[in-house]
């Protein structure tokens, strides 16, 4: 039985240029996991990456005709308004390849099953949550050559009598150290380096996380440090540099276990001498988890910041409050930690005070003062997807204006409408800087920029900001789209003088 694991295109968004809360960072390696376990079993499995490899779906499609196939899983992302080319390829295949099973499994299918299934009738199956043991039955009940809408495997949505039905519930994997090491790929590890997983689920309820709701729990479940330990030395002669990254979205677990699990962390990881960065909350820094993890080494950190506002923080459910934010940047930075913030300085709840706060915030920590950081700050807003329990709530509130082709993204009406205006605003200013910074031909190109030019973009997107907003709260700004258009127009504008004038004066609306 030949089975493919399938890693599809993704396109650029316009709207949403740069952003990732469309998947979190663990699941890039979700179809290495499902790989490794089919492979235990002995059965014959390719992956085919065709995101990293650069293949558009036309190509994708002629390998995928190509390849023998009883077996296709895919790895759905949802990658805002390009996601419908996912579905017009599939349909295309399974046209092509009637007799192959075609399973999806990920983020997006889980909490969406219910829709995709009604709408593409070729879909045979859908795995909800974890995906390796599910998959793995999945292959089990299709080598006996029985109908798969006859199947009864726990944590999979199919279709039964022309309506999409769960087959049963599954728990999630207690023994984390049980499943084998993901497979790797070269390509993968040339486009992220070398990473992680140490543990899944997470001890918190944030409002815009998908994590918890995918597994179906809030449960965290670590692995061994030694485990962690093991398959970092299997990893070290595949990469270039020493440098492991953790993609835990809650890396030391519950609050009882923390600095324990970080000094055993510290100790295994010491032992390989090599540099590593992993992501955090602003609560899980103290002096003695840093020293250690630094000591062992710790290179960069992205912290969970989210908001200066702590009437945004309550509204996010994220626990802290920005002073406790404010005292793990120092404290970070006091032992040459990296720090990349998680930023979300526009929320539909919010009000001028609370974006006042946020930039008052990003002042006193400093993070104002770099382009690739503060062109992502100043316009990052919150984002509802299906899969996150933000949507379900503005959802039944009847907050969403819209929603997107597939009902899976919904965009909602903000309480004050100058946040609004200014969210659109600074969105549409800082991706046009985003993008020139991915632009080798441009002078902001990110590996090769001339940095008193990219200093000098960083204070006007700051300045800028705050010229809007005072506006804004002397009610000086037409809240209309010809208004946001003219103020974008200007900034545009404007950062093209500062790219090529040297000394260049900003001019607003």
């Amino acid at each position: 039985m030949k089975i493919v694991l399938f890693e599809h295109p993704r396109c650029d968004s316009d709207a949403h240029y740069q952003d990732v809360a469309n998947a979190p960072l663990h699941s890039c390696l979700m179809s290495g996991y499902v790989a490794s376990v089919l492979q235990q079993d002995g059965y014959d499995v390719t992956l085919y990456n065709a995101y990293l490899a650069g293949d558009d779906f036309d190509t994708a499609l002629q390998r995928l005709c190509r390849i023998p196939c009883d077996l296709l899983g895919v790895h759905a992302v949802y990658f805002w308004e390009h996601t419908p080319k996912l579905f017009d390829m599939l349909a295309a295949f399974k046209a092509a390849r009637p007799d192959s099973t075609v399973v999806l499994y990920g983020i997006f299918p889980t909490s969406w099953w219910k829709y995709l299934h009604g709408q593409h009738t070729y879909i045979d199956g859908i795995v909800l949550g974890e995906p390796e043991l599910t998959f793995r039955d999945i292959v089990r009940f299709r080598s006996t050559g029985k109908r798969f809408a006859d199947a009864d495997i726990p944590g999979v949505a199919i279709r039964r009598n022309g309506r999409p039905v769960i087959t049963g519930l599954r728990p999630v994997i207690d023994q984390l150290d049980a499943l084998p090491f993901p497979m790797r790929q070269s390509t993968l590890l040339r486009a992220i380096g070398g990473s992680v997983l140490g543990s899944r689920g997470c001890t918190m309820s944030c409002s815009f996380c998908c994590i918890n709701p995918f597994y179906g729990i809030r449960r965290w479940r670590g692995r061994r440090p030694a485990a962690i330990a093991e398959e970092i030395r299997t990893l070290l002669p595949l990469l270039e540099t020493r440098y492991i990254y953790f993609l835990d979205a809650d890396v030391f677990g519950p609050r009882s276990q923390r600095t324990v699990r970080a000094i055993q962390l510290a100790e295994v990881l010491g032992e390989l001498h090599l540099k590593f960065g992993l992501e955090a909350r602003p609560t899980d820094i103290d002096r003695h988890i840093v020293a250690s993890l630094v000591d062992a080494g710790l290179q960069d950190v992205f912290l969970g910041i989210e908001s200066g506002s702590a009437a945004s923080l309550r509204r996010m459910r994220k626990p802290g409050v920005p002073t406790s934010s404010l005292t793990a940047i120092r404290l970070l930075r006091e032992y040459g930690v990296r720090v990349t913030p998680g930023f979300i300085m526009f929320e539909p709840d919010g009000v001028l005070e609370d974006v006042c706060e946020n930039l008052m915030f990003l002042e006193k920590a400093q993070l104002l003062e770099n382009l690739e950081v503060t062109a992502h700050v100043l316009y990052h807003r919150e984002i509802f997807l299906g899969c996150m329990p933000n949507f379900s709530r503005y959802e039944t509130d009847g907050r969403f204006y819209a929603r997107d082709t597939l009902g899976y993204e919904g965009w909602p009406r903000y309480v004050d409408p100058r946040v609004a205006f200014l969210a659109d605003v600074m969105s549409q200013v800082c991706r046009h800087v985003l993008r020139m910074m991915d632009s080798p031909n441009s002078l902001l190109w990110r590996h090769g920029s001339n940095r008193a030019v990219a200093a000098r973009v960083n204070r006007y997107l700051v300045e800028f900001f705050k010229e809007c907003y005072d506006r804004l709260r002397r009610n000086e700004i037409p809240l209309t789209i010809q208004s946001q258009a003219l103020w974008q127009e200007a900034a545009r504008n404007d950062i093209s003088r500062l790219c090529y004038e040297e000394n260049s004066t900003a001019h607003t609306c």
